[in-house]
């Protein structure tokens, strides 16, 4: 695997960065049961001491023998709810989301280094528990973004604006403007040995009703191994696309009023 793709990368001092996510899914636990999230629980309660149960995400995997479980996937949150955990048979992803007026958010050496740390507490408590080693079938990383009204745009007009993707105008001489625009790409990227999805909907946010084009990037792909220090050099790499793809799909009027730095 290639180490660089040779670009400079950006960095953003008023970014619309609202929520990061690392996580891998894996072959799925044949001995995972129900009980298994509250003894990792125990382990966490620390520093996650909220919890919710919500319906498993990505590909349903149920391996079951006699009577079958209900598959479900576990919330694990620190008390400010900016960390999260989720747990399931087959997945394990860390999110960092931005707290609402929080103006600061951690950088992605930050985020690395808890998704690191979580995950081996994650992989010791399966070795501990006589569970088989997890076999990655694949990495994701994700960055979603909140671009609000007001700040570049005010209606999907200004939408080419934002994101050069998009003709000079959404309207022909027949058509109005569109009530709403949902645009969902994919890239492959061969030295990531995967893909980058990006998503784009308007949206209206919970936290303060605002309106806001939501624009997600991920990065989906296999690391050479299900080793620790493999799956790093996978999120490095695959950090840089994500990071430059966001700055190829979006104008450089956006990027001079979220005020971008260029770093090597």
């Amino acid at each position: 695997m290639t180490s660089s793709i040779h670009r400079t990368l950006s960095d953003f001092d008023d970014s619309p960065l609202v929520e990061t996510v690392l996580g891998v899914e894996f072959v799925p636990l044949q001995q995972w049961k129900t009980p298994h999230f509250g003894l990792f629980w125990h382990e966490i309660k620390a520093e996650y001491p909220r919890f919710e149960v919500q319906p498993p995400s990505g590909n349903l995997n149920v391996i079951s023998i006699g009577m079958p479980e209900i598959p479900v996937r576990c919330l694990f949150y620190d008390e400010p709810q900016t960390k999260l955990i989720q747990v399931q048979n087959n997945r394990f992803f860390y999110n960092w989301r931005k707290y609402f007026n929080q103006i600061e958010y951690p950088r992605y050496e930050t985020n690395k280094t808890v998704f690191k740390t979580e995950w081996l507490k994650f992989y010791n408590f399966l070795i501990a528990n006589q569970f088989e080693q997890p076999q990655i079938q694949h990495c994701e990383i994700s960055y979603i973004n909140h671009i609000e009204k007001g700040k570049g745009w005010e209606t999907l007009a200004d939408l080419p604006n934002v994101i050069p993707y998009f003709s000079n105008s959404l309207s022909t001489q027949f058509l109005p403007l569109p009530d709403a625009v949902v645009l969902h790409v994919f890239y492959s990227i061969p030295n990531i040995r995967g893909r980058i999805n990006i998503h784009l909907q308007p949206a209206i946010r919970q936290d303060d009703g605002k309106e806001i084009i939501q624009l997600q990037l991920s990065a989906i792909g296999l690391p050479a191994s299900s080793n620790i220090d493999d799956m790093i050099e996978w999120f490095d790499l695959a950090r840089e696309y994500v990071n430059n793809s966001f700055v190829d799909f979006t104008s450089a009027k956006m990027h001079g009023i979220w005020k971008m730095r260029e770093k090597i």
